[in-house]
């Protein structure tokens, strides 16, 4: 089961260096090339492809499938995260319009001048004085309600869009390793196909009418709408 951490690992890992060619790969690829080009591999009348060819492709798109595969499984976590942290948005959103109401209330000028029944016991800048610490504190009480809407509002907001970052980021991560695993089999490929050439008996003929067949290129999604 992965853990949080596991996670964190995945969305934040970097795009990579590009991948090693190592000796035993080089040495393998030399040495194959060389066996079918003395061997007449491919046909130059024919399709072009060795079963060398083959298996370095496959090898290839297996290596980018599975990366596909995580960057799915990474965007999907990160979806449902966004998914949960924008739900209150709208509820927010309603809150901050009726908080802004009520604060735009709030700040109209009381009406001093207005007379209750138990104002007619006390003087008149008595009542008009209790008008003005009760519109007082109605308008601190808005303005407290307003900045605390807007702080969850922004709160929010910011959280969304940092997982917007998040899932942007790990699709250009996914670009980026996925273009570093297909240029990775196609420079196998090249070193293969120069030995074939040198050792074929028809190498020049090969070699102007045969292009060797790439890797099929692995499409990564962009972010969810």
């Amino acid at each position: 089961m992965r853990t949080s951490r596991d996670r964190l690992r995945e969305w934040t890992r970097p795009p990579a260096e590009p991948i090693r060619y190592a000796l035993r790969h080089r040495w393998e690829d030399r040495a194959q090339g060389r066996r079918d080009g003395r061997a007449g591999l491919p046909a130059v009348d024919g399709d072009g492809d060795t079963p060398w060819l083959r298996a370095l492709r496959k090898l290839t798109e297996d290596a980018m499938a599975a990366e596909l595969i995580v960057h799915e499984q990474v965007v999907a976590e990160l979806t449902d995260l966004r998914g949960t942290a924008a739900a209150p948005l709208d509820a927010l959103h309603d809150r901050l319009l009726r908080a802004e109401a009520w604060s735009a209330e709030a700040d109209k000028e009381p009406d001093l001048d207005l007379r209750r029944l138990a104002d007619d016991r006390h003087p008149a800048h008595l009542a008009r004085n209790r008008r003005l610490a009760e519109s007082l504190v109605v308008r601190d009480s808005a303005a407290r309600g307003l900045f605390e809407v807007r702080r969850q509002v922004g709160d929010t907001a910011h959280l969304v869009a940092s997982l917007d970052r998040e899932i942007d980021r790990a699709v250009e991560v996914a670009r980026l390793r996925v273009a570093r695993l297909h240029a990775h089999g196609c420079r196998r490929i090249a070193a293969y196909w120069q030995h074939v050439v040198r050792r074929h008996p028809d190498g020049a003929q090969l070699n102007a009418r045969v292009t060797p067949r790439e890797p099929e290129p692995a499409g990564v999604g962009g972010r969810p709408e």
